[in-house]
């Protein structure tokens, strides 16, 4: 070959990295009191406040939450499959984190029995309720009530970047 073909390629432009959507401290607090009444409400505000994963949020059970004067101290052990629970994502994720605030009181008032998630269909028996179905009940609360869309894999990006905006 007298030539190299690929010493002349076309360059393919790549793909430009999409922003997440977070929200600051401020945008945080008036999502969280939008979001009262929201049948996930709990693990939502678990999500945003304490960085939870959606899967994490949706394996607790309410036995799960200790309230401790003003405090809610959440022992994360296990995460949720389609197919019921299974150990956390990894050895790091076995955690406790403690919610306060705002987050800590609604979640002493939304405290009951069973799943912190159960499902609300027909012949379940307050099961489990699978992440997904988490997902997209709270992307139509969302639009149902004129609230911007925040992806829940994102409000755990949301939590990061409260927490870095207050050190």
């Amino acid at each position: 070959i007298s030539a190299n073909p690929f010493l002349n390629k076309p360059r393919i432009p790549h793909p430009r990295k999409v922003e997440q959507k977070v929200m600051d401290a401020a945008g945080l607090s008036e999502w969280a009191t939008k979001m009262r009444g929201y049948r996930y409400e709990a693990a939502v505000l678990l999500m945003a406040f304490c960085g939870l994963r959606r899967e994490e949020a949706c394996a607790l059970a309410w036995t799960d939450i200790q309230f401790v004067d003003d405090l809610a101290i959440v022992s994360v052990t296990k995460t949720s499959k389609d197919d019921g629970t299974d150990v956390t994502k990894t050895e790091r994720s076995t955690r406790t984190v403690v919610c306060a605030g705002y987050p800590a009181a609604r979640l002493s008032e939304l405290a009951s029995d069973g799943w912190l998630c159960p499902s609300y269909a027909n012949g379940s028996n307050g099961e489990m309720v699978k992440p997904h179905w988490v997902h997209a009940s709270y992307k139509q609360w969302c639009e149902r009530n004129s609230i911007e869309y925040i992806p829940l894999r994102n409000l755990r990006t949301t939590y990061a970047t409260v927490q870095q905006a207050n050190e």
